[in-house]
């Protein structure tokens, strides 16, 4: 999808069938409660994702078997007035994996960033990460003890190919679809 207004509340934007890829370019995305949620491999690219409330923004449940779960590269967060306690994500289950990279963190952003769930247990298993987050709400120092700041080499790793890429769960690598020749 690119250049969609995506507007709701509560899980506005269902990412859900696992072994799944999708892609969103220059979207705006807004909801209250994980808002984005789901099983799938989504890549946002250059979107703009708003919080109306205090809450989360996302709900990942990524499978244990998937390499990724969902990726924010160059994103924008911004918030609705008044809203000042907001959460990168929470796992909706064990495994959940969710990346942001080079994004623009509004002050709405908590300093920890992250939140378990209520379950201590999803601390051992979660993938949640950044990479040169910047703004009010960019706080490395401050994230949770169990995220992770990425490096250059483990950024390596976060690319188009690279996450459209998984040949033992899906037919997708067959259907030879490439983001940026979509966009030319």
């Amino acid at each position: 999808m690119q250049n969609c207004i995506l507007k709701g509340n509560q899980d506005t934007l269902y990412a859900a069938k696992e072994g799944t890829w999708q892609y969103y370019e220059n979207c705006h995305i807004e909801g209250t409660v994980d808002y984005i949620f789901g099983k799938a491999i989504a890549v946002f690219q250059s979107c703009t994702i708003k919080s109306l409330t205090d809450s989360y923004i996302t709900a990942a449940a990524t499978p244990v078997y998937q390499p990724f779960g969902f990726v924010f590269f160059d994103c924008k967060l911004i918030a609705e007035e008044g809203v000042q306690k907001v959460y990168l994500g929470r796992p909706w289950r064990p495994n959940s994996k969710t990346v942001f990279i080079r994004t623009e963190m509004g002050g709405h952003i908590l300093p920890e960033g992250w939140h378990n769930w209520g379950n201590p247990k999803n601390e051992e298993t979660v993938l949640y990460a950044e990479y040169q987050s910047t703004g009010q709400g960019a706080a490395p120092q401050s994230r949770v003890g169990w995220s992770k700041q990425l490096d250059s080499v483990q950024m390596q790793r976060y690319t188009l190919p690279n996450i459209f890429t998984n040949p033992s769960k899906s037919t997708f690598n067959k259907q030879n679809w490439n983001p940026k020749k979509q966009r030319d």
